[in-house]
This record gives C-alpha cells, sequence and structure tokens, in this order.
C-alpha cells in the first residue's frame, strides 16, 4: 500500500515561518474531529523551526530545521501507550482525541518534542500531516497545509509505495534526523541534513595582505581529498562540510596560488587546522558539538600566503 512521506530540504529553508502560520491557521479555534482537537493560539508549534548557526562572523551561516511530527515507524510515543496512540494504513501516526485526555505522560515519550499539552481542553496533540485534509477528495491541493504554503519548495509530500520512495531517497541524499540513534524509521526525511547537524570549514586568503582570488583550497584527511573549492573575489573559500568522523589533527586545509598568477613567487604552504575556535551555536562556548554529540574543535580562519 502507498504511504504518506514528508521531505524537507534543509538548505531552502529561510524560517520564512509560512509553514507555522498555515498550520495555526488550519488548527486553531477548529474542531476535527476523529482526528486532533483544536489547537490552542500559543503555546504549541506542531511544526517547529529550529535554528543553529555554525561559524563566526564573518565565517558563519544558520541552517533551519522544520520539526513536524516525524511520523515513525517505530513510534516511541507508540510503544508507550498503545492503546492511545496508533498508526493509520499510510503510515501516519495518530493520537486519539478521546483516549489522550488526562494523559500528560505522553508528551515525555516523543524524542523530538514534537506533542504538546493542551491546558484548557487537557489532552495531548501533536501535528496529524493535515490527515483529514488528505482524506477529503475536495481538497485540491491535496497535501498537508505547512507544504502547500512553502514558497521555496522546501517541503514535499509523497504518497509512494515504499520500495518506490526508498529509490527517491538515495537518489535525493535523503535521511532521517537522529534515526540512527532512534531506530525510529520516520516517514519525515531531511535533504541536506548535513548543514544543521555537522560542522564546516571555512577560510579566506591573503597574499601581501590583500584577497587573493581564484586560490585552490583542498580539504584533505588521511590523504584523502574531501573537497575542493575555488576562492572568490574576496579571497574567500565557501563552506566545506565536514562529514568525517577523523580527529582534527588528521586534516589538512591547503591553499595553492593558481599558476595564471606568476607575479606571485612565494611558496604555496599547508597548514595544519588544530587550536583553532569555533563558536558554539547556542550557547557561546568555544567549542561545537557535532550531530553525533562528540565535543569537537574546527576553524574559521585566514590564511597568510
Amino acid at each position: 500500500m502507498k504511504q504518506t512521506y514528508m521531505t524537507i530540504d534543509v538548505a531552502l529553508c529561510h524560517d520564512c515561518n509560512n509553514c507555522f502560520m498555515a498550520c495555526k491557521d488550519e488548527h486553531v479555534a477548529n474542531d476535527w474531529p476523529g482526528y486532533t482537537a483544536p489547537q490552542p493560539r500559543h503555546g504549541h508549534r506542531w511544526i517547529n523551526i529550529e535554528r543553529r548557526e555554525r561559524g563566526v562572523y564573518a565565517r558563519n551561516d544558520v541552517a533551519y530545521l522544520p520539526m513536524p511530527c516525524q511520523q515513525c515507524q517505530e513510534a516511541h510515543c507508540m510503544k508507550a501507550a498503545p492503546d492511545v496512540i496508533t498508526r493509520r494504513p499510510d503510515g501516519l501516526v495518530m493520537i486519539d482525541p478521546e483516549k489522550a485526555k488526562g494523559n500528560n505522560a505522553l508528551v515525555d515519550s516523543c524524542p523530538f518534542g514534537a506533542i504538546y499539552w493542551n491546558e484548557e481542553l487537557n489532552v495531548a496533540q501533536k501535528c496529524t500531516m493535515c490527515a483529514h485534509l488528505l482524506d477529503d477528495k475536495t481538497w485540491k491541493p491535496g497535501v498537508p497545509r505547512c507544504v502547500h504554503s512553502c514558497p521555496t519548495g522546501s517541503l514535499k509530500f509523497y504518497q509512494m509505495e515504499p520500495a518506490e520512495f526508498e529509490k527517491l531517497a538515495q537518489k535525493e541524499g535523503l535521511e532521517g534526523y537522529r534515526s540512527a540513534e532512534l531506530k525510529n524509521e520516520p516517514h519525515v526525511l531531511y535533504k541536506n541534513l548535513h548543514k544543521y547537524t555537522k560542522n564546516f570549514i571555512t577560510a579566506g586568503v591573503l597574499v601581501n595582505g590583500d584577497c587573493f582570488e581564484n586560490a585552490t583550497a583542498t580539504l584533505k584527511s588521511k590523504g584523502n581529498v574531501l573537497a575542493t573549492q575555488k576562492t572568490n573575489f574576496f579571497g574567500n573559500s565557501s563552506s566545506m562540510p565536514w562529514k568525517t568522523e577523523n580527529t582534527l589533527s588528521m586534516s589538512r586545509l591547503q591553499a595553492r596560488r593558481p599558476p595564471a598568477r606568476p607575479s606571485s613567487t612565494m611558496t604555496p604552504r599547508t597548514w595544519a587546522l588544530s587550536n583553532c575556535l569555533l563558536l558554539d551555536n547556542r550557547l557561546g562556548h568555544k567549542s561545537i558539538r557535532n550531530g553525533e554529540g562528540r565535543r569537537s574543535l574546527f576553524p574559521s580562519l585566514f590564511l597568510n600566503l
């Protein structure tokens, strides 16, 4: 049977919150019997936009991670309350709005914090992926409100056979957030997830105090080339994704001047990227934790040739 999936491209999310507002518009003060009770105006974020800043000014970037219910195949919340939370044949995980009344413990059963407590109605609630709309054949867009309102195409919706979706996931490089840790097999998968969970290396090249354009910056680890880029007009190389588990001391960033600039006679050098600090995304610590929770030091530095 076809299953329901959502994909989210982290690189295309700009924190506009259109998805969040569309969710509010659909559910605040609207009761959908059999699906969910009305969402309160404040306090609930059924699609929460998490934020992470990487690097230090002026070499930094910000990534946004929309976080709806992950619609897990192996849902932790279902295991905690199988009589209250069930899965539909299309894969959507649903909280029974009647059976969930008075059961505040359901909130803590979700490792993603996607279940919220409605104080006024005394019931646990979460994103339903607008199941009431998906079941309504008169709803012409045929997708959840959050997907329908996304202006960049970051959020996409699919109803596909699992084998067909698996091929799409491999082609697009889709992956689940914290799936390796939680073994939850989510129906919400992310593209470019490394922009949120991984660290990156960036640098600038100066020659005789001036920005050096078109130098080749090569990131290596254990003799393997991880990334290669050209410096721009300002002598900067773009963010190089850090996707290796090797220690920092094994890494090298190599900046080579192109042969098209014979006026410069200085010999290219190689620097070990060590003892360089990167500010934590939110806490301001002079270190950062990667997606696996390991503490690492990563640099944002200038190379003087």
